[in-house]
């Protein structure tokens, strides 16, 4: 809701590639990811959390491990900006600063050519969810809970590009990759591959709801990649599960 505000006010618009993340955070914890920024570029970054939140901290920080700039909000919602002046890497963090385990979600935006989402392609997000929701609860799964770990990637990819996240840990257990996206898209194509760049698994489901279900016992770095196969540009989601 924050970033549609957000949207629905200035010249924001979705980052390019990776720009919508989840996780599951417990007191005290964090979570992080790292993505280039481009210099000339105002990024702004804006977390929430479910009902259970209490306190949240939003940090970005440099190559080095150096704040840029952080939000140590005392509610359950934090954002920050970056004028940033030269092409790097940046690593955004967040912070459960709160006495309960909590879900929270990011997105990253940028004032110069980012991607707007139409309300419509929003609600087709939010009813795909709704979906996803009940077809994980009928198979037995629930998002992915590793201490650390993202389990929800998004962003808005053309047809033929691929939302792209490498070197994911995935932990011995019982796990499975799902995507889906808007109505935009027609054809999703999911592709995991091992730290050996070997590709072990690949769904291209024409119900838009690609399912990779790791071997039992599976672990290790691997790259997933949800490639927009066929239609116009699309907000494209893959989430990383486990069995309940």
């Amino acid at each position: 809701q924050g970033s549609r505000d957000a949207m629905a006010t200035s010249n924001l618009g979705f980052k390019s590639g990776l720009s919508v993340f989840g996780a599951y955070i417990r007191p005290g914890a964090s979570v992080r990811f790292t993505s280039e920024f481009l210099a000339g570029r105002r990024y702004v970054l804006a977390a929430g959390a479910n009902d259970a939140a209490e306190k949240v901290t939003l940090s970005l920080l440099d190559e080095a491990g150096k704040v840029l700039t952080k939000d140590a909000s005392q509610d359950a919602s934090a954002a920050v900006y970056l004028q940033n002046t030269k092409r790097r890497k940046v690593s955004y963090q967040i912070t459960n600063t709160g006495s309960k385990s909590i879900y929270s979600c990011l997105t990253v935006m940028v004032d110069k050519e980012g991607w707007d989402l139409h309300p419509s392609n929003l609600k087709a997000v939010v009813d795909k969810c709704t979906k996803l929701a009940s077809f994980i609860k009928s198979e037995g799964y629930r998002f992915y809970t590793r201490p650390g770990s993202w389990c929800l990637y998004g962003g808005l990819v053309e047809q033929g590009a691929s939302l792209r996240a490498n070197k994911l840990s995935v932990a011995p257990g019982n796990h499975a990759v799902i995507g889906f996206c808007d109505g935009q898209a027609s054809l999703l194509n999911l592709t995991v591959s091992n730290s050996s760049g070997d590709v072990i698994g690949k769904d291209s489901s024409p119900d838009l709801f690609p399912v990779y279900e790791f071997p039992l016992g599976y672990s290790g770095m691997t790259d997933i990649a949800v490639q927009n196969a066929q239609g116009s540009a699309s907000m494209t989601m893959f989430g990383l599960f486990e069995k309940a």
